[in-house]
Order: C-alpha cells, then structure tokens, then sequence
C-alpha cells in the first residue's frame, strides 16, 4: 500500500497544501512547529481517522476555522486505487471512500494499514496496558473480519454488567451478561493468542535486525487462566457487586515485554527503548502483512530522537531494506543519515508550506 498524493486543507498549520510522495522513502525536514508531524497526522488520519497526537480530532481544525479536509489516493501493491476524503467539522465527521459515504470507520481502517512510529510510542514500554492492548488489537482489526464485531459486542456486555453491577441487580441478570462476556471474551482471546505467537517470532527478527537484546512477549489474559472465564466472572460476582465494576475479562489483559522474566523498560536506555519499541511496531507491520498480504505505510516521527549516528543509521537500513513506502521526519536533513536506496524524495516545510527539495 503507498500514497499516490495527499492533500491538507485547514489542517492545524497545514491551510492548503499537497504532498505527491516517494512510493519509498520520503525526508520530511523543517524546523519545530513547521507542519512536519502534521503531515503525518493527516495521512494517518485519512488512512486510520486516529492521529498520534491527540484523541480528539477537532484539535486537528486550524485556528478560526470551522473544519478541516484530508483526501487522498492510495494504491494497493495489486494496483488498486482507493480515493479517500474525510471532512472533520467540530461536531462530526464525514468519510468517502471513491466519491460514495462510508458509514463505518471500520470500512477504512481494514483496508488502510498504517503504522506509526512517533516519540509517544515509548508508552508501550513504560505506559499502562491500554497502549499495549490497544496495539494488538489494532493488528487484528486489520486481519480477522469477526474480530470487531466481537469486541463491540463484548464491550456492550461489559458496560451492562457494569451499570447492573452499580444497580445491585439480581444474579438472574448478571448472569445473562456474564454468559455473552464469556461467549465473544473466548473469541477475543483466541485471537489474540494466537496474534501474540506470530508477534513475538516477528519482533525476535527485528530485534536482531536492530542489534538488540532479545525479548519475550507475554499474553496476560486478564482473568486466571486456570478457569474459564463463565467461572471467573461467577466467582467474582459478590466482590464486584461491591466495587460496581467487572475487575475480569480480555478488557483487563496486558502484552508483557519481558527480559529473562522480567519487565524490559526496567533495563533499557533510552535509545535502546525506542529501538525495543520500533522493533515491536515493524513486528505490528510485519503481522498485518503476513495476514493482510499488504505491506503497511509506515510513519516514523522525529527520526533522530534518542539515538545516535550509528543507532540511526542502522534504523535507516532496516526502514529501506523492508521495502514499501516510509515517511521520516526531522529537523534538518544532517540529522538524517545518508539514506540508502534511489527512490528517496526530500521534501521541506515551512510555516505550513510543503515544499520538494528532491
């Protein structure tokens, strides 16, 4: 998958402005508050309708103005072209995909993959396990189609559990929600399970193509795996009457990044963090690609940070030797190594103006 071009309108500094990529590597360069990240921001956008930077899309309207516009054409590795466009007003937002509405957001996202590297990927290292779940769960939004019906059904029976739980409702009734928990709770585990076995031999390569220690990763379910989780749920019934909340189920489950047992952010600098975190994100890519049989455009933001010449250049290597299209940003090109490979296009921003140097 690549990006044939892009366009920006009103997009926080972006007023009007059009990128035609690289379909390889693309050096996004300029000085902080240029408009760089957010680039990357409308592409994710436009692909994920998520940005790396906030949770709040209306963040992403330009000052005094009263929306903002991404569109774009994205070509499939079988030559399929995809037209998008996504108007964000402050209230609502409105998807076309081919010049026709799109009611799901979830019609895009499994057809789009796109993977960011930014500098808050270090949560998943050293954040809760929201980040971690969330990042597993990603993966297979893209991959398996009964996925997310099961997990919107799960958490619809989550949330009434929860408001029957405040209510001290009569077990009758716990009981119906517990049975539909445990129904989908079993899909999503065993997706998820068997996700984490393809992650972790992909992580363990791309660990070794980074030249860092390697790592385990660990599925934690989120209930004791001993019993199921009817059982689970049954058990926990009175204490949970008590707190008014479900404390078992897939909504409580981790991915551990372990080293000889132990949490890995525990050891590692802060280089050898983010590349423990791009390793696992070009496992995430890996992944998608194996099952989605797409290659995902990846977003890699303020390329530089944390690492040195040697560290970066070797980055640079793997990012280029994956092949597919990448989009690096930095504050001035001498902070990109020399990057290898032909196909790379230099583009520079300034005050919101993109400009291709290459």
């Amino acid at each position: 998958m690549r990006f044939a071009w892009a366009e920006f309108r009103r997009l926080r500094i972006l007023e009007n402005a059009r990128v035609e990529p690289s379909p390889q590597s693309n050096l996004i360069t300029g000085p902080n508050g240029s408009g760089k990240s957010t680039l990357l921001e409308g592409l994710q956008v436009l692909g994920t309708l998520r940005s790396f930077r906030t949770h709040r899309l209306s963040e992403l309207i330009r000052t005094g103005e009263s929306g903002f516009t991404v569109a774009g054409e994205l070509q499939s590795s079988a030559g399929e072209s995809l037209r998008l466009n996504f108007e964000r007003r402050r209230s609502a937002g409105r998807i076309s995909l081919g010049g026709k509405a799109v009611q799901s957001a979830s019609e895009i996202v499994r057809r789009v993959p796109i993977v960011v590297i930014s500098p808050q990927a270090h949560l998943l290292l050293e954040g809760g396990p929201n980040e971690r779940r969330r990042l597993l769960e990603w993966s297979l939004f893209h991959v398996e189609p009964s996925y997310l019906g099961h997990w919107h059904a799960y958490h619809r029976a989550l949330r009434q559990r929860n408001v029957s739980l405040r209510r001290q409702a009569a077990a009758r009734l716990l009981a119906t929600w517990e049975r539909e928990l445990a129904l989908h709770g079993a899909a999503l585990h065993g997706a998820r399970a068997s996700a984490i076995t393809q992650l972790e031999a992909a992580l363990g390569r791309q660990l070794g193509a980074l030249g860092t220690q390697p790592l385990t990763l660990r599925y934690a379910c989120g209930w004791d795996e001993t019993r199921g989780l009817a059982e689970q749920l049954e058990r926990d019934r009175e204490d949970d009457l008590r707190l008014g909340y479900t404390r078992s189920g897939p909504h409580r489950a981790d991915v551990l990044l372990l080293s000889e047992g132990k949490p890995a952010n525990r050891f590692l600098s802060r280089g050898q963090a983010k590349l423990t975190v791009t390793a696992l994100l070009l496992a995430h890519a890996d992944f998608i690609e194996a099952e989605m049989g797409e290659r995902p455009v990846l977003l890699v933001d303020d390329f530089p940070a944390e690492l040195d010449a040697a560290r970066a250049a070797q980055l640079a290597g793997v990012l280029v030797a994956r092949g597919g299209q990448v989009f690096v940003t930095a504050t001035s090109p001498e902070q990109l190594p020399s990057w290898p490979g032909r196909a790379t296009a230099l583009f520079h921003v300034k005050q919101g103006a993109i400009g291709k140097a290459v």
